[in-house]
């Protein structure tokens, strides 16, 4: 089984994500084509002391992440962050066990379900710009921008994410940098913080 491979540059906002951020990527982005809202539970296996792995269950497929590279990122419009280099594994249960973390020959735990609302936008590389796709679309070279907004334990967190893909990783560094360039030209702020771009594990192991 082949990983899917991509490089991430993610934040997150802490109790709530800003009004202005929501508006942007609703009406600010180039494109007029937004994903329709995607409502689902993820549960994930908490991992404090391994922020380099994510291991999570979503309805009958079970994935699991591994952190190859990551590094300080610094693009246009002062955009900073850390961007980081996943390699994705998802393996479908076709007799939809797998929500039955007790039949999977798993750690016991802990576990943590995390509703989320999510949308997207994407664009294709054609090798000299970004052009916006639709949703549905799986471009061999582009980058995809996801917002989210999270629900755990009456707690409102949010998170957006760029993501650059193509063939090669040293392609993928430099389509970040420019999908960065392209995609935050209109962004009213709030500021990026370094400090709060960092991946799904190390978010979920400082949740109280």
């Amino acid at each position: 089984m082949e990983p899917l491979v991509s490089l991430e540059l993610r934040w997150f906002f802490l109790r709530s994500l800003p009004s202005a951020v929501d508006h942007w990527f609703r009406k600010q982005l180039p494109g007029t084509e937004l994903s329709p809202e995607d409502t689902r539970e993820d549960i994930y296996l908490l991992t404090p002391l391994q922020e380099d792995v994510g291991i999570k269950l979503r309805a009958d497929r079970l994935e699991i992440k591994w952190r190859e590279r990551s590094a300080p990122f610094r693009g246009a419009h002062n955009v900073a962050g850390l961007a980081e280099r996943w390699m994705k594994w998802s393996c479908a249960d076709d007799q939809g066990t797998t929500q039955n973390i007790s039949s999977l020959r798993f750690p016991a735990g802990p576990w943590r379900g995390i509703r989320k609302k999510r949308w997207q936008r994407k664009y294709e590389w054609d090798g000299r710009a970004f052009t916006p796709v639709s949703w549905r679309s799986i471009p061999e070279q582009g980058a995809a921008l996801e917002m989210t907004h999270l629900e755990v334990d009456g707690r409102d967190d949010g998170t957006v994410l760029v993501e650059a893909f193509a063939p090669d990783v040293r392609r993928q560094d430099e389509l970040l940098a420019v999908a960065v360039e392209y995609l935050w030209r209109d962004y009213p702020g709030p500021a990026l913080d370094p400090g709060q771009s960092y991946g799904y594990s190390r978010w979920l192991a400082n949740l109280p």
